[in-house]
Order: structure tokens, then C-alpha cells, then sequence
């Protein structure tokens, strides 16, 4: 990942990634673009999204790497798995609640 614009307003990060072909992840200000991953990365994800998708009751929402987690105002992340069990957000563009988190590491990482 690699800084692009320094200090971006959180308003102007998510019409951004509304339109933006490529994903950022965003931390304080600042926009990171997402390298992509490997194969075998994307298959660990795939995997735990599966096992994810048998196992959590159907109120739940479960994603893989295409949906952003706010974390707060300013930190904005893509985590490879998530699950959410709480009510739908009002911005269907990201989620804020998770109550399961998973990054698949590589040795980069």
C-alpha cells in the first residue's frame, strides 16, 4: 500500500470509493490503495467465508474483502471476512458493528 492524497476529508473518502474503480483503505486523513492478493490468500478468505456462511444464524450479513469497516471517523478498512449480526446500517456502503473480524496474513504481513 502507498499514501496517494494527504489528508482527505471522511466525506470526500467514501464518495471517492463510491467511484473509484480501485480500493483505498482510509486512516487518518490519509488514503492507502489495496495491493491485491494471492491465490491462495483469496482461497484461506473463501474458505472462512463458507464455514461463516453454514454457521451464522440468517439475521447475520457475512463479507469477503469487498466491504468496508468504519472503525471510527477517521479509519476505514477492508477486512478480508466479516461478520455482522446487528441491525442493517443506514449507509449500505459500510458497516460499523462486526462481531467477528478475520485478516488472512501472509509472511509480508
Amino acid at each position: 500500500m502507498f499514501d496517494l492524497e494527504p489528508h482527505i476529508s471522511a466525506k470526500a473518502y467514501l464518495a471517492l470509493e463510491c467511484s473509484s474503480k480501485e480500493r483505498h483503505e482510509y486512516v487518518e486523513g490519509t488514503l492507502h490503495s489495496m495491493a491485491g492478493g494471492s491465490g491462495r490468500h483469496n482461497r484461506i478468505s473463501l474458505n472462512i467465508t463458507a464455514h461463516f456462511l453454514a454457521a451464522a444464524p440468517s439475521s447475520c450479513r457475512i463479507y469477503q474483502e469487498g466491504m468496508k469497516l468504519r472503525a471510527a471517523e477517521t479509519l476505514s478498512y477492508y477486512p478480508d471476512v466479516m461478520a455482522v449480526c446487528t441491525p442493517e446500517p443506514a449507509d449500505t456502503y459500510f458497516e460499523t458493528e462486526p462481531c467477528v473480524l478475520v485478516e488472512v496474513l501472509s509472511p509480508s504481513t
